[in-house]
């Protein structure tokens, strides 16, 4: 398991992160909820708007 797969400071990958949370609760262990990936806000733009040209 300690093969060139392995990252290093990064513990268990996902998958097997995974794959350990669904046999738990299988076996009517504690429930494991799934981290929310939140989008983060996209920065606004500081300064004067670009001009708009119009025809």
């Amino acid at each position: 398991e300690t093969g060139p797969l392995r990252r290093r400071g990064k513990g268990a990958t996902p998958s097997v992160r995974q794959k350990k949370a669904k046999a738990l609760e299988e076996t009517g262990g504690r429930r494991i909820r799934q981290r929310v990936v939140r989008t983060q806000p996209q920065p606004e733009p500081q300064g004067d708007p670009e001009p708009v040209v119009e025809p």
